[in-house]
């Protein structure tokens, strides 16, 4: 008994004599009252006002931290590889999801370790939930991409129809706009239109006398256009009264028109049927003038518009 007690502080007297600091090295702060300060053994040592010392020895700590790290290697070294399988490179996930993996000698990453198959089999579960996952988001995208395709294509189609639409419209237009002046350039087809005029709206029209017929028949009003066309009154008088006839029969009643001469004077008075006084429509004064309250009406008159082609 006495032997081994003296063999072990044999033994821990020369494990001791390993770490002896012949040059111990002592320091005070005097605002902290803190004594800084090394044993002849290596241990470093702080003591207060408290005058309770503590101490570490780093030779110690290390060993400690040396024997653990070397631990885990061993631990890693054992752990077995039989239940690891490959999974896709997408570490970030594994990691993300706590899924234990390693790159393997050309680049492969695997799934592991696992210390059984049913740890295994667990991480398989996530994985395939995962990659079903990826799989299904990326159908939907691929068919989410499709549909905006085909919705696309399908504007793009509408959108080319209705240009090819508005370019036939447009040039069905210039045709037809053509295919009139053609005919208004014709002198046989705007007295053949005034003769219509006259044979379905003449009668509307009375005069009072022969002076009156001859005022309005001789009368001629000089149009403001290059070709030097004149508007013949009367002509004007009977397309107005056309329009007019045409408005008060929608609403159920006729016009009648008069024209009257007195005084140098020569007036075109309108109105409905049941009444004894209408408006003044026209009038030429003594000097030859013409006066019209609807001025702006006789100047489009000379053109193609809501009276038709009139002029001479």
């Amino acid at each position: 008994m006495k032997k081994t007690l003296i063999a072990a502080l044999l033994a821990l007297s020369l494990s001791a004599c390993q770490d002896f600091n012949p040059n111990p090295m002592h320091s005070f702060d005097y605002n902290t009252g803190v004594t800084t300060y090394q044993t002849f053994w290596g241990a470093s040592c702080t003591m207060g006002r408290d005058k309770v010392e503590h101490c570490t020895h780093p030779a110690a700590e290390a060993r400690a931290a040396a024997k653990a790290a070397q631990d885990l290697i061993d631990a890693r070294g054992k752990m077995p590889h039989t239940y690891d399988f490959p999974v896709s490179d997408d570490l970030a996930w594994a990691s993300s999801n706590e899924l234990p993996a390693y790159q393997k000698d050309g680049g492969r990453w695997m799934a592991g370790p696992f210390a059984s198959q049913a740890d295994a089999d667990k991480a398989k579960a996530t994985v395939a939930e995962h990659d079903a996952q990826v799989k299904a988001d990326q159908e939907e995208q691929a068919r989410q991409e499709a549909e905006s395709k085909k919705e696309q294509e399908a504007a793009d189609t509408a959108a080319d129809e209705a240009r090819e639409r508005a370019e036939k419209q447009a040039a069905a237009r210039q045709a037809a706009m053509a295919a009139r002046q053609a005919q208004e350039n014709d002198p046989r087809y705007r007295a053949k239109y005034v003769a219509d005029l006259d044979k379905k709206y003449g009668n509307i029209i009375r005069f009072d006398s022969t002076e009156s017929m001859r005022a309005i028949g001789s009368f001629d009003i000089d149009c403001p256009m290059t070709d030097h066309r004149v508007l013949p009154l009367y002509n004007l008088i009977l397309a107005t009264a056309a329009s007019d006839e045409k408005m008060a029969v929608g609403a159920n009643t006729h016009m009648w028109y008069e024209v009257q001469s007195a005084g140098g004077e020569t007036r075109v008075v309108r109105g409905l049927r049941g009444q004894d006084r209408g408006e003044v429509f026209l009038i030429i004064n003594k000097w030859g003038e013409l006066n019209s309250t609807h001025a702006e009406a006789i100047r489009n008159a000379c053109v193609s518009g809501t009276y038709g082609p009139i002029w001479k």
